[in-house]
């Protein structure tokens, strides 16, 4: 065996063995997960394509050269449908597909084996076998067969669709991840040049430096796992992650363009297509302005409220900015916009502040609320000029319907008297439950001639609508006190009035009104 011919074996075998300690490597310390399983038969088969590479080089006859070809092909026709399988997992895209469609893509290589081990009988993988001993050392020399070169073409395809994935995905990512991205993409260019170059002769002596190769192949994979986390951190399992999310997200850059968004977002913001990438987010985000974003960064509001028309509903969403640094906290390369739902809290939130406002028996206005909404509308009638009136009134004995009919028949007359009332009030007059079986009324935009028609209805629909309880009819009367409002007159002081108008109307036999107009 000539020195060369011991060279290129070294060569052969040292990449042999570097393959096999990156598989036994993945073996003992990479969790298991499709894209590690994926890299591990490709390491695998690499250091068997090469050992058995390096056994032909080693070979001094036909017969044993012939040998050895049968073993390498076993492996070498699963290379780059197995890149192909790597690249799927790597972009996550092997959850989309059906496990049957992944391995349909090992059918022509397992082909491939049967025909080159059945290869003597049709000659359709190799036309011919020869042995060369023109060079420092003897070599085979293959013809090529047609299914050779149907096997070749769907191995160049495999490539193809590796670098339009990988080109894809390199599109969206940012640049730490552009670099990996580019080294799978070299990683995967090695072997199919290294092929090239042995079946267009310009390697001498018809050595296939492919073997060799795929150890630079494997070992670059290696730099991107251990360098770039390939296996614990990929930016298409960020992509998975960022898609997943809830809550909607929009990627700005510095000038207020938007690089990327999710499927929430669009949810929020129909308008955002693929076609919309690269162009301003003006006006398409809720209370936003791109403007003061590029201009004054430093004084953007971080978070704030806003609700948004979806199918009819209103939904409130708590807009979030959070600035994205590059090397320094000074400066930023762009924000992320995050939309985040909150409906369910602001719902929660008005339950709760009906709850707080509403009285629970009777669905009307507490004690407090009803002041705050009075004292509200008050200072608008003042500064408007315009007539109001205040009536509060009172079940006529309504104690002796707890105690003759019980408790619950008492809660049954307050909400009937209610819904007597509210059937003849406007939306925008104002009821509420002052206190026990007491309840008030305030009447914008109404003068005391109206205000006393008005109350003089009321006592009159509730005489005439006893309550039904238990097969009885329990009759009901109230007793009214009215105060009409003068110009600037304080609530306190016309419900003082209203209220001495009522205990009028009660020590004077209970069932009517009475009427008290401002002093002030």
């Amino acid at each position: 065996m000539t020195s060369a011919a011991t060279g290129y074996i070294t060569i052969t075998i040292f990449s042999a063995v570097l393959n096999l300690l990156l598989t036994l490597y993945i073996i003992k310390k990479i969790s298991r997960t499709p894209l590690s399983r994926a890299y591990l038969l490709l390491c695998g088969f690499c250091s068997l394509y090469a050992f058995t590479y390096a056994g032909e080089l080693a070979s001094d006859s036909l017969h044993q050269m012939i040998n050895w070809i049968k073993l390498e092909y076993l492996f070498v026709p699963f290379l780059l449908p197995l890149c192909l399988l790597i690249t799927i997992e790597y972009a996550h895209m092997g959850r989309l597909l059906k496990r049957s469609w992944l391995w349909a893509l090992f059918v022509i290589p397992s082909l491939t084996v049967i025909l080159q081990l059945s290869n003597d009988m049709h000659g359709l993988y190799f036309s011919s076998i020869e042995l060369y001993t023109h060079g420092p050392f003897p070599v085979s020399d293959v013809q090529l067969g047609p299914w050779f070169f149907f096997d070749a073409a769907y191995s160049c395809t495999c490539f193809v669709i590796c670098i339009i994935i990988l080109f894809l995905q390199w599109k969206r990512a940012s640049l730490i991840f552009r670099k990996q991205i580019a080294a799978m993409a070299i990683t995967f260019t090695i072997p199919l040049l290294s092929a090239s170059l042995y079946y267009t002769d310009i390697v001498p002596y018809g050595i296939d430096v492919t073997p060799a190769s795929m150890s630079l192949t494997c070992l670059l994979m290696g730099i991107a796992i251990f360098s770039f986390r390939m296996f614990s951190l990929t930016p298409i399992a960020i992509q998975a992650v960022f898609e997943s999310m809830r809550d909607g997200i929009l990627v700005l850059d510095e000038e207020g363009r938007i690089v990327r968004y999710n499927q929430a977002a669009v949810k929020v913001i129909p308008l955002l297509t693929p076609a919309i990438i690269g162009t301003s987010a003006d006006g398409l985000i809720p209370g936003l302005s791109i403007k003061q974003m590029t201009a004054e960064p430093s004084r953007l509001i971080n978070e704030y409220d806003t609700e948004v028309h979806i199918g009819g509903l209103i939904v409130h969403y708590q807009v979030r900015i959070s600035p994205i640094p590059e090397n320094t906290a000074e400066h930023h390369v762009g924000v992320i916009v995050s939309l985040i739902d909150i409906t369910e809290r602001i719902q929660l939130m008005q339950r709760l502040q009906k709850l707080a406002a509403i009285d629970g028996l009777t669905g009307i206005y507490n004690r407090s609320q009803f002041i705050h909404a009075c004292e509200q509308q008050l200072q608008q009638i003042n500064w408007q000029q315009e007539p109001a009136a205040l009536l509060l009134f009172d079940i006529d004995h309504f104690k002796h319907v707890n105690d003759s009919y019980g408790h619950e028949a008492g809660d049954i007359a307050l909400q009937h008297v209610v819904k007597v009332c509210q059937r003849q009030l406007r939306t925008s007059d104002l009821f509420g439950r002052y206190g026990g079986e007491e309840f008030i009324l305030w009447l914008p935009r109404t003068t005391k001639s109206a205000a006393l028609e008005l109350a003089e209805a009321l006592r009159s629909t509730i005489e005439e609508s006893p309550v039904q309880y238990d097969g009885a009819h329990i009759p009901l009367t109230a007793s009214f006190g009215l105060a009409a409002l003068l110009l600037n007159t304080p609530l306190n002081q016309l419900i003082r009035e209203a209220d001495d108008a009522l205990y009028a109307a009660k020590r004077e036999g209970r069932n009517r009104v009475k009427v008290r107009t401002s002093t002030l």
